[in-house]
């Protein structure tokens, strides 16, 4: 019996530069292991949409209360993006150091996931 392909929602689909923005901050800031909670703490996304999420894009599971592995989260959500998405997220890459100035980082990345946004949305329709 082959296992059917789940179909990857377009609100999916938007979510998954987001979790990778935060998932390199976090690894960024030092974190061996990330949570479902903290990803959901950090972006305001319901938690459970967050754990289902993670089950499709991770390959590898989490460690029940620990999470999944900081660097290999990262590494699993680039190439879930980078499947899923024409355009792939690898060009979205963390700012460098000098640009660390937190409005700066702000804008910056609400800019890149708006004009991700309207990739998709051409992509769509």
């Amino acid at each position: 019996m082959s296992k059917e392909k789940k179909q990857i929602s377009k609100n999916l689909v938007y979510r998954v530069p987001v979790y990778l923005t935060v998932s390199r901050r976090l690894l960024k800031d030092g974190a061996r292991y990330i949570t479902a909670p903290q990803i959901s703490a950090i972006t305001g996304i319901n938690v459970e949409t967050v754990k289902k999420d993670l089950s499709q894009i991770c390959k590898t599971p989490g460690n029940p209360k620990l999470g999944r592995e900081a660097d290999v989260l990262v590494s699993e959500i680039i190439e879930f993006g980078e499947k899923i998405m024409p355009m792939g997220v690898s060009k979205y890459r963390p700012l460098s150091e000098e640009m660390q100035d937190e409005k700066y980082n702000r804008r910056v990345e609400m800019k890149i996931i708006f004009n991700f946004q309207k990739i998709l949305e051409d992509f769509y329709q």
